[in-house]
């Protein structure tokens, strides 16, 4: 899924108000027969549309942060739900956190073919 929202600040409060959305779907599916397992990345930065698709730093980045070993290692200790947030991202969340959601990151270093991008992730256990 690719989510685009304008780059402004003062949305990313709705963007934590989704994200708490997602994992309360995630962490509470345990009426279905099959689990569904979720990473998310956030970035920020200029995306493009042209007749061949999308294109832009940003969407590299976000690539890039979704196939690192960073956040596939965070999904594995049966976590259900990895969001994955670039630096900047994380500078900007300060105090925007919804009430009931109150994600613990931890920095961590994606190698990626593009270069190391300093990220912060939180993962989210089945039953929390």
């Amino acid at each position: 899924m690719l989510l685009l929202v304008p780059a402004e600040e003062s949305q990313l409060g709705a963007l934590l108000g989704f994200l708490l959305h997602l994992q309360r779907l995630i962490v509470n599916q345990d009426s279905y027969e099959t689990r569904l397992r979720l990473r998310v990345c956030v970035s920020r930065g200029e995306l493009a549309v042209s007749g061949d698709g999308w294109w832009g730093s940003a969407l590299v980045t976000s690539t890039r942060l979704l196939n690192a070993d960073a956040l596939r290692s965070a999904m594995s200790n049966q976590a259900v739900f990895a969001v994955a947030v670039t630096e900047e991202i994380h500078d900007d969340l300060g105090d925007l956190k919804p009430r009931g959601f109150q994600p613990k990151f931890h920095h961590a270093l994606a190698v990626t073919k593009g270069g190391d991008i300093p990220t912060w992730i939180y993962t989210v256990h089945g039953g929390v």
